[in-house]
């Protein structure tokens, strides 16, 4: 349970420091433009502070890497829409998707043109904690590499330093994730029917199956109890989210402090910079996931006289063709494009 005023200044820290090199003292960037103290429990738990939010995306996006290089790295691939190119089209990711739809959607998703659109319209304090988490993983992963890399990270052929961009990708995977991610067979598998055939393809009777999995397999709960009701006469909440304990919708824990300005501690998803479930010396906050049907499916007929058009109040209108390329990688290791 989170207490509403619990004081966090370091409670159960292990009394060594661990910085980014061996020592106590802050650790500057290669560019001297960020740097922050990371402390950890004795279960590993990380005590992030930095002066700004630059530093503080750089402490978070170290430690981060240090724990989870390889999970955050294959999350990194997928939302780039590159797992064909460097794993073949028929392997899966970690939820079970063929590489090549998977692929498609993000390719779809996240072209360039909306994922600098929305990290534009951040505010420059989520811009430099970005920034920050970026750089702090880069060089996490440039320390791994000269010391070896992880079982897990393979041959690291797909491992690369990231971006900004990517941590948008990420975030705009988990705003998709309870919607149009549950169709993400259906998209890939669309194609211009045709008047002999005018049967929804395989991939929608597949994401159909994958959305009613969704709806019974997760869930959260939360209690609050008031401080009339407590027995400490304190405010209490009980969050407890029914989250994956593998891939990219783990929670991560940790507590962030800038001196003066911010002091919160909780758990966040792969990739971003921010505490999702967690509290402050005020309050605390949760979320839950429900089963409600947060968008309505309309099926729409066909023209008769043109497979590529649909009737809608009594109007034809044209379907939209978008074309997307995703490159794929043969059992030889040659590449090639494969449209959709």
């Amino acid at each position: 349970m989170f207490p509403l005023s619990r004081p966090m200044n370091c409670v159960g820290l292990a009394t060594a420091l661990v910085a980014f090199n061996v020592g106590a003292a802050p650790v500057q960037s290669a560019a001297a433009d960020a740097s922050a103290q990371i402390r950890r429990t004795s279960y590993g738990v990380p005590h992030i502070v930095a002066k700004d939010e630059r530093g503080l995306g750089y402490g978070i996006g170290y430690a981060y890497a240090q724990d989870n290089l390889c999970l955050l790295a294959n999350e990194v691939l997928t939302v780039s829409g590159e797992r064909s190119r460097y794993l073949g089209a028929k392997g899966k990711t970690l939820e079970q998707r063929e590489n090549l739809a998977s692929d498609v959607f993000f390719a779809w998703l996240n072209t360039p043109a909306a994922v600098e659109a929305f990290l534009q319209a951040q505010p420059a304090p989520v811009q430099a904690l970005l920034a920050g988490y970026a750089s702090g993983y880069n060089r996490a992963l440039a320390e791994r590499r000269s010391q070896g890399l992880p079982a897990e990270c393979g041959n690291g052929e797909w491992l690369r330093p990231i971006s900004s961009e990517d941590l948008v990708r990420l975030t705009r995977r988990l705003l998709a994730e309870g919607g149009v991610g549950q169709f993400v067979e259906a998209l890939a598998g669309a194609q211009p029917p045709t008047l002999a055939s005018q049967q929804a393809p395989a991939g929608f009777a597949a994401a159909l199956a994958r959305q009613q999995r969704f709806a019974t397999e997760r869930g959260s709960n939360a209690v609050a109890v008031g401080a009339q009701r407590s027995a400490n006469g304190r405010g209490l909440l009980l969050a407890n989210p029914h989250f994956p304990w593998m891939g990219g919708m783990r929670f991560y824990q940790m507590q962030l402090t800038i001196p003066g300005q911010l002091d919160v501690m909780g758990a966040a998803l792969p990739g971003l910079p921010v505490v999702n479930i967690g509290f402050n010396q005020h309050l605390a906050w949760t979320h839950t996931v429900d089963t409600s049907k947060h968008f309505t499916l309309y099926r729409l007929q066909l023209d008769p006289k043109d497979p590529t058009r649909y009737l809608l109040d009594g109007k034809s209108l044209p379907l939209t063709r978008q074309t997307v390329s995703v490159a794929v990688k043969a059992e030889d290791g040659s590449l090639s494009q494969v449209q959709r």
